[in-house]
């Protein structure tokens, strides 16, 4: 394919080969050093930005030399030879910045040798792959230094570039400069063996070829270097069209200013950054210069003597893809004609601010010129007289308006023949510090006119002239129509305004000036309009807090000189103060409007709050810990009615968007961290619900650990007990009870996404935290007796009430026991043994004494499968006898034994009149043996 694109290009003359771009070179200051130093080095002064830089580096072999990121080593022109070093780098991504510099650090020789170093600037190179080719050759004596040929074949306009470097500092050098190269920079450092030279020459290449061999000689005998580098031009850029611009009222006796621009779209948005060769020519009058040359933009002028139209005409090398554009104080000139008035009025208007009567550097002046009666040459038509003016307006952009401007302090109309205005003029013809007062923003084009008089000597003359100007708002308001939307205390004391990252309205008004107002109550600029304002955010309160975020990130005026934007969201709680920042130079291409930020606002609060590493721990009379994700000392499937549960989650306030809001702390974090009783108040309800049971009335909750929030999270971990019922009522089981919780703040701030019902009314308000099973439970001995020779088992475990018997209850292997010590019985003790537990004798019954496994009296037992391994000893006596066993177990585990409240002194209880009271009991006897008749016994309660 290339071979075939090849042939083409012969057949067709080549008329498909890329234009390439013509290779200048610009040679910087060259600087030196001592020792370990830097080389501090700047590109050429008339360097622009698209230029390649190329940097050469000399100094002794023992020097480490480091360039400054953004460099690229030429390795094929780079060496140490015999105590001396050359490097050559190159940069392609120069900004343009001619007085910033570039440091190349010389590091690790000796204190008195010297280092040069200096940059040229390549225009028109590729910057994509700027090195076609490289070389060197190094010579260890004598006077020759030789930069050789490279090794491939470099297209006709490469730039050719020959760098020489000498080990001694005292010798000059001579550059034969073959093929009409010119010299580069040059520099000697130092002086003998500690000194260095530094020699350059450059040319353009007309063929292509390798670039031949450039020479030097050194007035003495050294160590040289030379080295070649052949940089590629790069491809001509485009040009969509020339624009050629003219400003204010063309006159017949003053020449006019023509801006000639070379545009690279078609709103001449971007200029090329290439050299570009414009010939003008005009129908009529006579151009400053026909033939330009530049890069982006230039000037020149136009000067016509008679009245009436002149057309202009551009052509350019290399060629624009479209046809000139012509424009007159920024509208466009049909045809590229403009005519010339013999007279008029020159306006010179500054940018202005709304409502502010111009001052200093914003007022505007008037010259009135006319062609001179003897003459070419322009004199001034008004010279220290005083005259009147005729002023009026025109809505430029927008095209329309309502507020009028004022000249001099006199409101002129919208339309011709306008309001006459008294203007002073100077010995120059020029009325100067004149004022205008526009309330409101947008261009405007002011028309001025004279007309002659018989009384000033003048009858018949009319001048005219106009000239666009800019005002900008003197203010932006930023606020919000919605209520409650200022926070000036900037504290919890604000009403609520909304939730984050819940949509509000969002506005931002251009204002005009107007004394001793507030901003917001400012006037409307109505004619303001701008695009892509810039929204930002900063935290007032809480101390300590993040920034929001804001979205969308910008808002746009697009008419009567507000916005209202309805989507606008602040991700974080708080009080923020919003600003909108217009683009800088933003308005009408040239003029920044003034950043608005809004007063505090706020108070923005949480949109709901959710639960996350939620889990039930049963039984945390047992299982104590209070760490989300901590291990249980004993699991457990289930909690005793009246024993406690512990519900572990971490709670944390989110926005709209389930983002966690981290300013939710301190006194911002308003939630009362503390159970409640009901839904909706400050706090956290908790409800325990079984199916279609609601257990919230039997619920007692509070906090184990429930700790403040801290960027936004709180870590819970409260205990919840599920009373027994009243009286001697026996309930449950309540299996898969379902546990959650309503946090409700005093801003109504509820629960994220509820999925969960706490009064099983309405709709969902609150978080499911687990479910779990919940029994009526009571711990059982059976009475027994056997021989007094040997020890006797005791059958002791634990029961739950299925909801139609009491059974074992095999999952409990948790519950833990005192096991019970020996004391003697007396007809007082009773009570005492009943209420505290223990193995009450009577009589001569000695000896007993209980154990649970390895576990003596006095010590605790834990439960296995419902079960407590309670044993005996056999008595020391002779005959055995009878005694009372009685444990002392948890309230959750008594039952009604004896039909009676427990008020017993010994018990220390009050009257409650719940009978589930009563630790289990049950008489024991040695020396009793069991009746034959009996196959089977049974006891029912």
């Amino acid at each position: 394919m290339k071979i075939l694109r090849n042939l083409m290009c012969l057949a067709l003359a080549c008329a498909c080969v890329t234009a390439q771009a013509a290779i200048t070179f610009y040679g910087g200051t060259v600087k030196t050093g001592t020792g370990p130093d830097t080389l501090n080095l700047k590109p050429s002064s008339s360097g622009v930005s698209g230029d390649l830089l190329i940097a050469q580096i000399i100094a002794k072999s023992d020097a480490t030399i480091t360039a400054p990121a953004g460099w690229t080593k030429i390795t094929g022109a780079s060496t140490t030879a015999s105590g001396l070093q050359q490097q050559i780098y190159y940069k392609t991504t120069w900004d343009g910045d001619t007085s910033g510099t570039e440091t190349f650090t010389i590091a690790g020789t000796g204190a008195s040798n010297a280092s040069n170093g200096v940059i040229i600037n390549v225009r028109g190179a590729s910057l994509s792959s700027p090195i076609c080719g490289s070389n060197l050759q190094a010579s260890g004596g004598g006077s020759g230094m030789t930069a050789p040929n490279v090794h491939v074949t470099c297209a006709a306009g490469s730039g050719r570039l020959a760098f020489f470097a000498s080990n001694d500092g005292s010798y000059t050098a001579t550059l034969g400069l073959e093929n009409s190269a010119s010299a580069g920079p040059s520099n000697r450092a130092g002086s003998g063996s500690t000194g260095v030279g530094l020699f350059s020459s450059n040319f353009v290449m007309s063929a292509s070829g390798n670039g031949g061999t450039q020479s030097g000689s050194l007035s003495g005998s050294a160590v040289s270097i030379g080295a070649t580098v052949i940089i590629g031009a790069g491809s001509a850029s485009t040009i969509d069209h020339i624009q050629l611009e003219i400003s204010g009222s063309p006159l017949t006796c003053t020449p006019s200013t023509v801006t000639v621009k070379a545009c690279t779209d078609a709103a001449c948005s971007a200029l090329s950054g290439s050299s570009a060769t414009v010939t003008l020519g005009a129908t009529s009058g006579t151009l400053g210069s026909t033939s330009l040359t530049f890069t982006g933009s230039t000037t020149t002028t136009l000067t016509k003597t008679s009245v009436g139209t002149t057309t202009l005409s551009a052509t350019s090398s290399p060629a624009a893809t479209n046809s000139t554009v012509c424009l007159l104080n920024g509208s466009t000139a049909a045809s590229c004609q403009y005519s010339f008035a013999d007279s008029g009025l020159l306006l010179t208007i500054p940018g202005q601010t709304a409502g502010v009567t111009s001052s200093g550097s914003t007022r505007f002046s008037v010259a009135a010129v006319r062609k001179s009666d003897n003459g070419l040459n322009c004199t001034p038509a008004f010279a220290s007289v005083t005259r009147t003016v005729k002023f009026w307006t025109g809505y430029t952009s927008p095209a329309s308006g309502t507020k009028t401007l004022a000249v001099q302090g006199t409101t002129v109309g919208t339309a011709s023949p306008g309001t006459s205005v008294s203007l002073t003029f100077d010995s120059t013809g020029t009325a100067s510090n004149l004022t205008l007062n526009y309330a409101d923003a947008g261009q405007l084009t002011l028309y001025a006119q004279y007309d002659g008089s018989a009384g000033t000597g003048d009858s018949g003359l009319t001048m005219t002239g106009n000239a666009a100007f800019v005002t900008v708002p003197y203010a932006l308001c930023v606020d919000s129509p919605d209520a409650n939307w200022g926070c000036t205390a900037a504290d919890t004391t604000c009403t609520k305004f909304t939730s984050a990252g819940t949509a509000f309205n969002l506005r931002v008004t251009g204002k005009a000036y107007q004394a001793a107002t507030a901003t917001c109550s400012l006037p409307t600029t109505p004619n303001y309009i701008q695009s892509n304002l810039a929204l930002s955010s900063t935290l007032v309160a809480p101390s300590g807090g993040v920034n929001a975020t804001l979205s969308p990130t910008t808002i746009s005026v697009s008419s009567g000189g507000t916005a209202t934007q309805a989507t606008q969201t602040v991700s974080e709680v708080g009080v923020f103060t919003i600003t909108a920042t217009p683009p800088t130079n933003g308005y009408f291409s040239s003029y920044t409007v003034p950043a608005g930020t809004s007063s505090n606002s706020g108070r923005f609060v949480p949109a709901g709050f959710t639960v996350t590493s939620n889990t039930i721990n049963d039984r945390s009379d047992i299982n104590t810990t209070t760490t989300i994700g901590g291990a249980e000392s004993c699991s457990s499937s289930f909690t005793y009615l009246g024993e406690s549960l512990r519900s572990l989650f971490v709670l944390t306030a989110v926005n709209a968007s389930g983002t966690t809001t981290q300013n939710y702390r301190g006194t911002f974090a308003r939630l009362n961290m503390a159970p409640v009783s009901s839904a909706g108040s400050n706090g956290l309800a908790f409800g325990v619900q079984s199916g279609a049971t609601l257990l919230n009335s039997r619920l007692t909750a509070s906090c184990a650990s429930c700790g403040a929030f801290s960027a936004g999270v709180a870590n819970i971990a409260a205990d919840l007990t599920v009373q027994r019922s009243s009286g001697s009522t026996v309930d449950g089981p309540y299996s898969g009870a379902s546990v959650g919780v309503v946090a409700t703040d005093p801003d109504g701030v509820g629960m994220r996404n509820p999925n969960w019902n706490h009064d099983l009314v309405g709709a969902n308000d609150g978080l499911s935290l687990g479910t779990t099973n919940l029994y009526f439970g009571r711990f059982r001995i059976d009475n027994a007796y056997g021989s007094s020779l040997q020890g006797l088992t005791v059958p002791a475990y634990a029961q739950y009430w299925n909801g139609s018997v009491f059974v074992k209850n095999t999952a409990d292997s948790c519950s833990r026991m005192t096991v019970p010590t020996t004391v003697s019985m007396t007809s007082t003790t009773t009570a005492t043994l009943y209420c505290g537990g223990g193995v009450g004798l009577y009589g001569s019954l000695t000896g007993v004494a209980a154990t649970s496994g390895a576990v003596s009296a006095g010590g605790t037992a834990t439960l296995s499968g419902g079960n407590l391994a309670l044993s005996l000893s056999k008595p020391t006596n002779s005959g055995g006898g009878y005694l009372d066993l009685a444990l002392s177990v948890p309230d959750y585990l008594k039952y009604n034994v004896d039909n009676v409240d427990q008020t017993l002194p010994a018990c220390s209880a009050v009257a409650d009149s719940y009978l589930h009271d009563d630790n289990p009991r049950a008489r024991i006897r040695f020396g009793a043996r069991t009746s034959d008749k009996v196959i089977y016994l049974r006891e029912v309660y």
